[in-house]
């Protein structure tokens, strides 16, 4: 069974750069759940990381699309998973960058991508190209 996450907390700080408010819920679920064991309390976290919103969006998505870098890298150091896609549009978090000219949050992303994601965006462009095409 893993641990309860909320679903409203980390997706909103995400968006609004609320890095220090992001710590603060992430320390504070740790210390609730310090007598699961580690392999549980770190899928339960991850969980946490990577939950996502009524449109299927993660906190990462979310930061991307709002420009908050500090926040991606954040995420990323505490297992977000750049790999998803939300439930509308099948986008990724490398998406969300290039459609909002976010080129920040596309720098700090990228190294945490494989280096041919395959990902579809609109006119047969894969997400990376975008990103690169942003950032160019």
């Amino acid at each position: 069974m893993l641990l309860p996450c909320h679903d409203a907390t980390f997706g909103p700080l995400a968006a609004t750069g609320r890095l220090e408010c992001l710590e603060l819920t992430y320390d504070a679920a740790r210390r609730h759940y310090a007598e699961a064991s580690p392999p549980k309390l770190e899928k339960s976290l991850k969980r946490c990381v990577n939950r996502r919103n009524t449109y299927g969006q993660t906190p990462l998505m979310m930061a991307c699309k709002h420009g908050q870098a500090r926040v991606v890298t954040w995420l990323l150091s505490k297992g977000a998973d750049p790999m998803l896609f939300d439930s509308i549009h099948s986008r990724a978090c490398l998406h969300y960058c290039a459609l909002y000219g976010q080129s920040a949050c596309v720098v700090r992303a990228l190294p945490h991508l494989p280096r041919h994601t395959g990902t579809s965006l609109y006119h047969g462009n894969t997400d990376c190209y975008a990103a690169t095409f942003v950032t160019a």
